[in-house]
């Protein structure tokens, strides 16, 4: 199964890997996380992951990045799991989650780690050996993933409202 649409692929094939960045740059990049729908469907650390590969304006250290998820502390924060447990708790959300990792002939979400190879899968981010950094323009979410009509109006109206 393609990780892309035909529109997606094009998409795709515009984006590339950002090294450097300015402020104005990461200020876009942050409205892009909104208007492209990854706070609806990411968990509060995918979230984490996603601001941070974007705020540093330059790619960030995956153990610096590690150091500020939000999990219980741990020898590897990659390995914590990435859904809090009122998270996990929207049956709806984590769903939702799963069949983008599906899309990408990835089993169920349930790391950090896993999560954040699915962003790298998805071209959101990318990974420079132990460093990643955001993909430019930063895709939304229905960008890299088939979305479900509800979702897909609701990504149009936060456009409408915030772009």
């Amino acid at each position: 199964m393609p990780l892309f649409s035909e529109a997606g692929l094009e998409a795709a094939s515009e984006r590339e890997p950002l090294t450097t960045w300015s402020q104005e740059t990461a200020e876009e990049l942050s409205r892009a996380q909104l208007t492209g729908g990854w706070m609806r469907a990411l968990p509060a650390t995918g979230l984490t992951i996603l601001q941070g590969a974007t705020l540093h304006q330059e790619p960030v250290s995956l153990a610096l990045l590690g150091s500020a998820l939000p999990v219980d502390p741990t020898d590897d924060p990659w390995t914590a799991p990435c859904w809090y447990a009122e998270e996990a708790d929207n049956v709806q959300k984590v769903a939702a989650l799963d069949a983008y990792a599906a899309y990408c002939d990835f089993g169920p979400v349930r790391t950090c780690r896993q999560l954040l190879a699915l962003l790298i899968a998805a071209k959101v981010i990318y990974e420079d050996g132990e460093r990643i950094g955001p993909m430019y323009p930063l895709p939304g979410v229905d960008e890299v993933f088939p979305v479900a009509p509800a979702e897909k109006a609701a990504l149009e109206k936060l456009r409408a409202d915030f772009g």
